[in-house]
């Protein structure tokens, strides 16, 4: 665990780092997105990253967004959530990626390699965000990766439909998990596969519902049915 003085200093360079008395929740919002961790003897503990417009329901036993093992993931996060959408192609220099920063109240657009003023006139983005966050090769166990699936919603976040952009690896805080992409531009990252799962009348407080499942690229498919054996060791006899 990083020290709290190293992680309030990494925050600083992207935005002011807000301290709630009594409680050591120390919360920093940029890109539109909320980071927050506690401080416990020095240490940072429990960091978590949100969209802003996500909200906890307590009701549902919901946490919106997703915990990470270092202050470094979730700003990476955050600077997924935005900076890598491309946009029209900067006149000074022609590159196509921009940043999206909030100066005076406004939204203003930047090139991401110069710094420049660029338009914000909106283009596919490729790859989108949830394909920045994790590996973008299908892991064995875990729903293929460009499966569509529906987020149902609660009582604080509207439903949607979206689709599987890549798979995080297993970290301390469990195993491997999905990362998910709705088409309003919303992302969930590190979905259990646990919490995906077929329509069932049954089981309505699920919360991501399977559509359509992606077929797996033939190579890997056959590599996972068959597996390559292990060489076997034969005992020689001396007579």
């Amino acid at each position: 665990m990083a020290k709290t003085s190293y992680v309030i200093k990494r925050l600083s360079k992207y935005a002011e780092v807000e301290n709630s008395e009594g409680s050591g929740l120390h919360t920093c919002v940029f890109n539109e997105v909320v980071i927050q961790f506690y401080d416990q003897d020095g240490k940072a503990i429990c960091i978590r990253a949100r969209r802003e417009d996500e909200r906890d329901d307590p009701y549902t036993d919901y946490f919106a967004g997703s915990y990470y093992d270092n202050i470094t993931q979730a700003i990476n996060r955050a600077l997924a959530e935005w900076t890598l959408c491309h946009r029209e192609p900067c006149p000074a220099c022609g590159h196509t990626t921009g940043t999206k920063r909030w100066v005076d109240g406004q939204t203003v657009w930047t090139c991401h390699k110069c710094g420049g003023p660029i338009s914000g006139k909106y283009q596919k983005p490729v790859p989108t965000p949830a394909a920045q966050l994790g590996t973008q090769e299908n892991q064995t166990g875990l729903l293929p990766i460009g499966s569509k699936v529906y987020y149902t919603g609660d009582m604080a976040n509207h439903d949607g439909e979206g689709w599987v952009g890549s798979h995080m690896p297993a970290s301390r805080y469990g195993g491997a998990s999905l990362n998910i992409q709705l088409e309003d531009g919303r992302v969930f990252g590190g979905v259990f596969q646990a919490n995906v799962r077929w329509p069932h009348e049954e089981n309505r407080g699920q919360r991501f519902v399977i559509r359509e499942v992606a077929k797996v690229p033939e190579v890997q498919a056959a590599a996972e049915a068959c597996p390559a054996e292990r060489p076997r060791l034969r005992l020689l006899s001396l007579n």
